[in-house]
């Protein structure tokens, strides 16, 4: 009598670097980043404007060009996320209206199309801890345990 052998699981190598296909808003202390598959979708563009609806309370995001006043560049990064420069103002407009702590970050998910505007509402946001990199100075303090 011979056994067959039977193999459950069909393996593949994994990629080393995965992409993230989630469009979502990242917005930290004082700056706003988008991951590349919104970016992308957005149709990869330098500048953008920022909007925000008090009712709905909805941050709303459209591309724009450099000329207008209320445009704001954008910085690609072939990583996971994309900068937007000078969005402090942004930053802190949400955050303040989710309550965030200093060291909390407020990640908004489920946005969808609306006319030219890609809106965000914030009862789809999260608030989660930092978690970036630390600067050498604060490693140093936390490593010395001060």
């Amino acid at each position: 009598m011979t056994m067959e052998i039977i193999t459950r699981f069909h393996f593949q190598p994994l990629e080393k670097f995965t992409r993230s296909t989630s469009e979502t808003v990242r917005l930290s202390k004082n700056k706003v980043s988008i991951t590349n598959a919104l970016y992308e979708r957005m149709g990869k563009p330098e500048y953008l404007a920022f909007g925000w609806d008090d009712d709905k309370k909805a941050l709303g995001i459209r591309v724009t060009v450099e000329s207008d006043p209320e445009g704001v560049e954008v910085t690609y990064y072939k990583t996971s996320v994309t900068n937007i420069k000078n969005t402090t103002f942004v930053a802190r407009k949400v955050r303040d209206e989710m309550h965030c702590k200093e060291d909390e970050v407020v990640v908004m998910k489920r946005g969808f199309k609306e006319a030219y505007w890609y809106v965000f509402e914030l009862k789809n946001a999260e608030v989660q801890k930092k978690c970036g990199r630390q600067s050498k100075w604060q490693s140093k303090e936390t490593s010395r345990g001060m």
